[in-house]
């Protein structure tokens, strides 16, 4: 690039009604790019992609279309950005990452992240020039550029909304996808629980005081958590016409949790056992890999000491194919196996990493079985649990 970078006023005219639209429009003008669009990621890879907002030079465009899969969204989470290699050439993307049709020579993607794990949306600069001066200040301008970015576009789409609004956008989120719905339902659920618990706590510890402010937020958090699961239970009863019951092999379940949850497993050092891989059952594809055995199979992972074993194996029993983990993670709290005979009650469980869960896993997986003809039943090993999916064949 021949003309020296312009970052000043990048920032001038932000203010609190900002939106990403302007943002970007205003952006893509200072910087020393061609075009600056932002795509959000769904939750059900891979697909293409059209940008939500494309800018070249202050000037709204509309021609870019990308082909996202799990191997780039992986990818950028395990990537640490620097001055060095923040800037890429299109010939390096994977899968023609990039569909359209300006000669692009270097771009950069700044990643958009929901929590620490979940990237919701990217951030696309691209020229059609190679870009070699003020490269260290680029870096600094496009890192500050998605962190502004990324909360006005979380006020303005409202990606965690507070109290009553969270069962509606649990619902919009449920129409997007099916994909891992039940991590979208404990994300949800985590604020009415985390006020539950912390209230209960100062209640307990100022028992000589006037606790009935406390009390008013554990009720309304209660009241909130029924109307979550409830909605849950009806939306997918109502759906669960739009996916067809077929015919699945245990082997294509060890094949799926390999793929998703490999680099976990290789994370903690964990070895997965398998058996029974010939035999056969019915369920809806989607739903009981990704809302059912993918989030349980990640809870034994997640509850697991490092070095542990857990077997996934299929079994024939009676008229019922059943589908067994058994792991080594500590087994599951009385509260937490009480779940499985009512709607929801339940405190939060610490891991082993310090993190704490809701044990809202079991509950919504009983009723997604239960939807598909199937049934769960968890038994207590000396060392851990065995976590029994009966399925019909």
């Amino acid at each position: 690039m021949k003309e020296k970078s312009s970052m000043v006023n990048i920032f001038e005219q932000l203010n609190d009604s900002t939106t990403c639209f302007e943002f970007l429009k205003s952006t893509s003008s200072k910087l020393p790019f061609k075009m600056i669009g932002f795509v959000e990621v769904p939750e059900l890879l891979p697909a293409k992609v059209d940008a939500k907002f494309l800018f070249s030079k202050g000037v709204e465009s509309k021609d870019l279309t990308l082909s996202l899969r799990y191997s780039l969204v992986d990818k950028m989470k395990s990537t640490i950005l620097s001055p060095k290699n923040f800037l890429i050439d299109p010939a390096d993307l994977d899968n023609k990452e990039l569909i359209m049709e300006e000669d692009i020579k270097v771009i950069s993607r700044i990643p958009v992240y929901l929590d620490c794990n979940t990237i919701i949306g990217i951030l696309y600069f691209m020229h059609d020039e190679v870009i070699e001066e003020n490269v260290d200040d680029l870096f600094v301008s496009l890192s500050a550029i998605g962190n502004v970015f990324s909360r006005i576009y979380f006020r303005e789409f409202s990606c965690e909304l507070p109290k009553g609004h969270s069962e509606v956008n649990l619902l919009k989120k449920m129409v997007d996808s099916n994909h891992h719905l039940i991590s979208s339902v404990i994300h949800d659920l985590s604020n009415p629980l985390t006020i539950i618990y912390f209230e209960t706590q100062k209640a307990l510890s100022n028992l000589d005081k006037d606790n009935s402010k406390s009390l008013e937020n554990i009720e309304l958090s209660i009241d909130l958590i029924y109307k979550i699961i409830d909605s849950t239970k009806k939306f997918f009863s109502k759906n669960k016409e739009k996916e067809d019951l077929e015919t699945i092999r245990v082997e294509e379940v060890i094949d799926f949790i390999s793929l998703q949850y490999g680099s976990l497993l290789k994370e903690k050092d964990l070895k997965l056992e398998s058996d029974g891989l010939n035999l056969e059952f019915t369920a809806f594809r989607t739903t009981f890999l990704n809302t059912v055995i993918g989030p349980l199979l990640s809870n034994s992972i997640r509850y697991s000491s490092k070095n542990a074993h857990i077997k996934l194996y299929g079994r024939k029993v009676d008229n019922k194919v059943e589908i067994v983990i058994e792991d080594q993670a500590g087994g599951f709290p009385l509260e937490v196996l009480e779940n499985l005979e009512s709607d929801f009650k339940s405190k939060p469980t610490p891991s082993t990493d310090g993190d704490v869960g809701s044990g809202m896993g079991l509950v919504l997986a009983k009723s997604y079985l239960q939807v598909m003809n199937g049934l769960l039943e968890i038994e207590s090993l000396k060392q851990g649990s065995r976590i029994i999916l009966k399925m019909s064949k």
